[in-house]
This record gives C-alpha cells, sequence and structure tokens, in this order.
C-alpha cells in the first residue's frame, strides 16, 4: 500500500495513516509517498538545506517526494538507517542516478569504495568522484534511538547533487536496498 503524506517545514515524523503534518500557518515542502507501512522519514531543515532521515526496517524500499514550493532547498541530503547500502538510486524524470557501497566497506565511506552511475547501474556511465552528477555517500554517527540502533549505529548520508535538481523537477523517487536477500 502506498500513501500520501504532506510533510511541515520544519521538524515531522511520517507515519502512515496520517493524512496532513502541516500546521495551519506552515507550508508544507514536500508531499511524500512511501512504499512500506513501517518505513519512517523525519524531515529536518536548517536555513536553506533539508536532511531527510529515512529508517526503514525491511531495508528495501522507495519513496517519491514531491515538491510543494516553486524550487527544491539549496541542499538536499538523505540519511538511510541502514546495515548496509546494497544500491541507492535516485529518479528526477530524465536522470537516474545509482550507487553501491561493497559490502565490507561500510566502514571507510568517504574514499572513492563506491561507485555510482547515470542513467542505470552498470549500463549506464560510471562516474568518478570528479562528475558534477556524483553522489556523496558517508558513514554518520545514527540519529536513531540508541535502542533501535545498537546493531546498527551508523548511517549512511547522501547528498544529492545540485546539478540532479538543476532542472527543478516536480518530484523525485528514491529507491535502497540495504543487502540483497
Amino acid at each position: 500500500m502506498i500513501s500520501r503524506l504532506t510533510i511541515p517545514t520544519l521538524f515531522a515524523t511520517v507515519a502512515l495513516g496520517l493524512t496532513n503534518l502541516a500546521a495551519a500557518q506552515d507550508a508544507p515542502l514536500f508531499q511524500l509517498t512511501i512504499k512500506r507501512n513501517d518505513d519512517r522519514v523525519q524531515v529536518k531543515t536548517v536555513n536553506s538545506e533539508v536532511l531527510l532521515l529515512v529508517t526503514s526496517p525491511f531495508g528495501i524500499s522507495e519513496m517519491t517526494i514531491e515538491r510543494k514550493g516553486k524550487q527544491w532547498p539549496e541542499l538536499m541530503k538523505l540519511r538511510l538507517h541502514l546495515k548496509g547500502l546494497e544500491k541507492f538510486q535516485v529518479i528526477n524524470g530524465k536522470l537516474s542516478l545509482s550507487a553501491q557501497v561493497n559490502h565490507g566497506d561500510e566502514s571507510n565511506i568517504g574514499k572513492t569504495d563506491y561507485y555510482c552511475w547515470k542513467d542505470g547501474e552498470k549500463k549506464g556511465k560510471r562516474l568518478t568522484n570528479k562528475s558534477r552528477y556524483w553522489l556523496k555517500i558517508q558513514r554518520v554517527e545514527s540519529e536513531v534511538s540508541e535502542a533501535a540502533s545498537s546493531a546498527n549505529p551508523h548511517d549512511f548520508e547522501i547528498a544529492l547533487p545540485k546539478a540532479f535538481l538543476e532542472d527543478n523537477p516536480q518530484s523525485i523517487t528514491v529507491k535502497w536496498i540495504d543487502f540483497y536477500r
């Protein structure tokens, strides 16, 4: 089941079954469509930067982010609370960017120990960290509660490149797989 949710400009935890989280005076930044009932998204904004904190217990899922304003934020980051990152994909309607982190490399993210592709994994052009479409991926301390994160103390943080949003698409789709089962 896919649910549509409206996210306010400040902090909100996305929970399926809720329809409108925006306060009357706040204009929503996004409308989210989340694939799985147990996925959660928390939105944090600071000035022109937006961070979407995604918790996905099953580890394989997707969401669509539809902008409600005229422009995307200056900086968009996704933070995925996952055990690994076998596959990540973000699609804006014209362009698809994919990335994967090799098994065992998760603790050393930040160098070039992961791969990015433009327009389809392994079929498209493999990118270097000099590309304007490079997905910067790093491991960061988890913001998920201690009880929930004891087995997974880190998150994958992905900064969406400005070039990916420069055509100002109405929506983007994000897909992730922690590890193939």
